[in-house]
């Protein structure tokens, strides 16, 4: 009876070899665990593979990252077994909690700014997206509604829309960091999007961005308002645009908990058509990213961006300071048509509990034209982040720079979210 036995467990193992090839195995069974407020199918959605299918070890650890790369866990642990009928793999999750209200409050370069909303990347756990802000900078008011659903119909089809009203003052500044002026933004935007992966780590995308922009002095303050007379700086304009954005992704930054892992390169082809000036011009980026685990739980990561635009329009200009791409100097102290932004970073932490603790310490550097000139820029410093692994995205940030060259100075930026 025992021999019979064998033959028959030989027998299995045989089939699935042979109908697999080397290598490969049959996926016999399949199953999560944890989930509580998520619908499974989003979870079988991502992993992807099914019962019956033939998969090795590269295909499973695939699957479960994927799950992880959403970003709704804090953990997505899988245990592998041969069975009878084949592998038998076993999932198990962490919810992050992701009903959200959106209170934060940050700054950098001189202009702080407050957001409250309320948002949820996890409508009635089916994996889709919605969210509404509001956000004074400076203070100025802005808003936007949203919405992202990433996996239309089950597949790697991505789409979302936001609805803007963006309302905002930027100051201008001479070689010396000294205030020249400013002006008012009042901008009304819609932006579409969808992106498809139609292989692993190649994705395609396509948006459209219309934007009603409007410039004046109407919200600046008395001093700047006689800045901008003094250096002869009229800061009223209008202008409609409507944004075609052709791009492709590659590659893929995978998520370890508050780590990331990987390589990833983000290009963009953007023709925009002017109607008030009645003509196109173009738009172009590249955008580079990569990370790598090192040891003690610490992380190395780099980026790059390249970006060029042919316009002289006054809201379309390319803005850079402290709240998003190069820390040390003050908030839109650079004014540019182009420019190349490298910032690196390496992020250790201190206590790991219930939350993460980490700091971090980094240098940026730019490169930009401005008024027929190549200027460049390097800034050195160190910051915190406290990370809370069980709350979706939550994730407060403290930097402060020492920024040398063009415009050189020190400045505090803080906020919500890695710098990058």
């Amino acid at each position: 009876m025992k021999f019979l036995v064998l033959l028959i467990f030989l027998y299995s193992q045989v089939q699935i070899l042979w109908a697999c090839g080397p290598g490969k195995k049959e996926l016999g069974g399949l199953r999560f665990s944890g989930a509580v407020r998520i619908d499974e199918k989003v979870l079988s959605n991502e992993f992807e593979l099914r019962i019956g299918d033939c998969v090795d070890s590269e295909m499973l650890a695939l699957a479960v990252q994927r799950i992880r790369n959403t970003n709704l866990f804090a953990r997505a642990d899988m245990e592998v077994n041969d069975g009878s009928q084949g592998l038998d793999v076993f999932v198990s999750i962490v919810e992050r909690w992701t009903i959200l209200p959106i209170m934060k409050f940050g700054g950098g370069g001189g202009v702080s700014f407050y957001t409250l909303g309320l948002y949820n990347p996890h409508v009635f756990g089916k994996n889709f997206e919605l969210g509404a802000q509001y956000e004074n900078l400076g203070g100025v008011p802005s808003g936007v509604l949203w919405f992202r659903k990433p996996r239309l119909f089950g597949k790697r089809l991505r789409i979302g829309g936001d609805l803007w009203y963006v309302t905002r003052n930027r100051l201008l500044y001479d070689d010396q960091r000294n205030e020249s002026g400013g002006f008012t933004l009042n901008r009304k935007r819609l932006h579409l999007f969808a992106d498809y992966e139609i292989i692993e780590y190649v994705k395609p995308y396509l948006a459209l961005d219309y934007q009603m922009d409007d410039t004046s002095d109407s919200n600046i303050s008395a001093n700047s308002k006689r800045n901008n007379v003094n250096s002869g700086f009229d800061p009223r304009s209008q202008g409609s645009y409507l944004i075609t954005r052709l791009g492709l992704f590659l590659g893929r930054l995978d998520i370890f908990e508050e780590l990331l892992e990987g390589l990833s390169l983000d290009l963009q082809v953007e023709p925009v058509h002017d109607f008030e000036g009645q003509r196109t011009f173009l738009r172009s980026k590249l955008e580079a990213q990569y990370a790598t685990r090192l040891s003690s739980r610490s992380n190395w990561a780099q980026r790059l961006v390249a970006a060029s635009q042919s316009t002289e329009s006054l809201s379309q200009l390319y803005y850079l300071g402290s709240i998003s791409d190069f820390r040390g100097v003050l908030d839109s102290q650079f004014q540019t048509k182009e420019f190349v932004a490298l910032n690196s970073e390496y992020r250790i932490p201190s206590i790991v509990r219930n939350y993460v603790l980490q700091h971090a310490f980094f240098v940026d550097a730019v490169a930009f034209e401005q008024s027929g000139k190549t200027r460049h820029a390097a800034s050195i410093g160190t910051g915190v982040r406290l990370i809370i692994p069980k709350v979706y995205r939550l994730n407060l940030r403290l930097d402060w720079a020492k920024s040398l060259g063009f415009g050189a100075g020190s400045a505090v930026s803080f906020g919500l979210q890695q710098f990058f």
